[in-house]
């Protein structure tokens, strides 16, 4: 019950979409999928556009896709699951809005996991301090983050965000610097548009953050410069949403003019 982790790495311009690894049902799939499909969409290549952005987000909302607050106010975190599988179809889109997300210098340090193994979701429940409510899911995405090699500038960000404490990030241990700085690395941008594009075909997610992150990257033999930061739980909801109270952005809101 371990799954077997693709190590391929690659910069630069957008990565094709993502290598299959820990789903069978991955298998043999080779670069683009989702989107991709669509002659309106650049192929990877070039990333690029037949028509400007500004006119595609008008069409986009002409043809009735709507605004995507609108789609923000039907989300909440889902803990309860229908048994059915999430179709090969919506798990391409899922994983290609990940693929499209921004990070610093378009580095993409990232790597996601694709668990649909019953037995596997169960033993990852375990490792999320025993939170058994995921074992009813049909599919866990776990969000990796690669790490950039202290030679390469991987504590530049920090010291740059905190100049007061250089001394304190330069001498910190190496494994602790990157198990404490992995969010840096915006793993977290990734997975709220998988989340999003898991919403438009009414898949039902909740995040996880809590768990014993080497004992997961030890399940998954994930390599030395690679760890868990979260774990996305995805499926069809079972019974009805329950929409929670957010503040008013008077509360949250603060403006310096």
């Amino acid at each position: 019950m371990r799954a077997k982790f693709d190590v391929s790495v690659g910069y630069g311009p957008r990565k094709h979409q993502i290598s299959p690894f820990f789903s069978p049902a991955l298998e043999g799939r080779g670069p683009g999928g989702g989107w991709a499909s669509d002659p309106t969409y650049p192929p990877d290549q070039s990333e690029t556009w037949p028509y400007d952005r500004g006119t595609w987000s008008k069409c986009w909302y002409d043809q009735g896709m709507g605004k995507i607050t609108d789609l923000l106010r039907t989300r909440s975190s889902t803990r309860k699951f229908q048994p059915a599988p999430i179709p090969q179809s919506v798990l391409d889109d899922i994983l290609e809005a990940g693929r499209l997300s921004p990070s610093g210098g378009n580095q993409q340090p990232w790597r996601f996991g694709v668990i649909t193994e019953p037995a596997l979701i169960a033993a990852i429940a375990h490792l999320a301090h025993h939170q058994e409510w995921m074992a009813c899911a049909p599919l866990l995405v776990v969000l990796c983050t690669v790490f950039v090699d202290d030679a390469e500038g991987g504590r530049d960000i920090q010291i740059h965000r905190f100049p007061r404490y250089t001394a304190e990030i330069v001498s910190m241990q190496p494994d602790l610097y990157r198990a404490l700085n992995q969010e840096e690395h915006q793993t977290k941008i990734a997975g709220t548009h998988m989340v999003l594009a898991a919403l438009e075909h009414g898949v039902g997610s909740c995040w996880v953050s809590r768990f014993d992150v080497l004992a997961l990257a030890e399940l998954l033999e994930l390599p030395p410069d690679t760890l868990p930061s979260e774990i996305l739980v995805f499926g069809y909801p079972n019974g009805q949403q329950k929409l929670t109270p957010k503040k008013a952005q008077a509360e949250i809101v603060f403006l310096k003019s």
